[in-house]
């Protein structure tokens, strides 16, 4: 998980730690994250960071990401197109609808056999995992200001560009120990979203 706090606008980097994570820890969820809950305060304290607010990241490991297309009915608000992923997402995964966290991102209203429809990118995430990683930070005393998913941090992670604006399309690419992720951006919003996951 990625852990940044920063009151600058636009966002600069002014201080970074990393922890290295022993690979024989990496395919069990719960051991990596006692072993990352046993090491934050002191990544904290080694870091130096003056700032108390919070982004969470949440490892794509953990996170699953699909293209959906929803009833688009005009005037319907992100909370009702919300309910309405979570409707199919339960179908589909079997999770209980109170038990994820999701975040939508539109990409194209779509008109297809007579019916309007919206596309959207979906990341969803157990509620359990998320409270998880909020818990370990408040427990450091910081306050989480955000949640999103690694798709989501890669893409504003270069908002500070002109390249990743202006009408382009970039494509971002970040291959990683357990999955690789793939975005599209255009005009600087999430177009096109997949992981890949490896098998290891």
């Amino acid at each position: 998980s990625d852990v940044c706090s920063s009151d600058l606008d636009p966002a600069t980097i002014v201080g970074a730690v990393g922890l290295r994570i022993p690979d024989e820890l990496r395919g069990d969820k719960d051991v990596r994250l006692g072993f990352i809950e046993g090491q934050l305060s002191r990544m904290l304290r080694k870091g130096r960071f003056r700032g108390k607010r919070v982004v969470c990241s949440v490892p794509s490991a953990e996170t699953f990401v699909q293209h959906m297309q929803v009833a688009y009915i005009p005037g319907t608000d992100a909370k009702e197109r919300d309910d309405l992923v979570k409707t199919q997402l339960q179908a589909q995964l079997g999770w209980p609808p109170y038990g994820m966290v999701i975040r939508t991102y539109e990409v194209a209203n779509i008109h297809r056999d007579g019916e309007n429809l919206l596309e959207v990118i979906c990341a969803a995430m157990s509620r359990d995992t998320v409270m998880r990683y909020v818990g370990m930070v408040r427990a450091c005393k910081m306050e989480v200001v955000g949640v999103h998913s690694e798709i989501n941090a890669m893409l504003h992670a270069f908002d500070q560009f002109a390249e990743a604006k202006q009408g382009r399309t970039v494509m971002y690419v970040d291959i990683g120990w357990a999955s690789t992720k793939v975005a599209i951006g255009h005009d600087g919003k999430l177009a096109f979203a997949q992981i890949g996951r490896a098998h290891v």
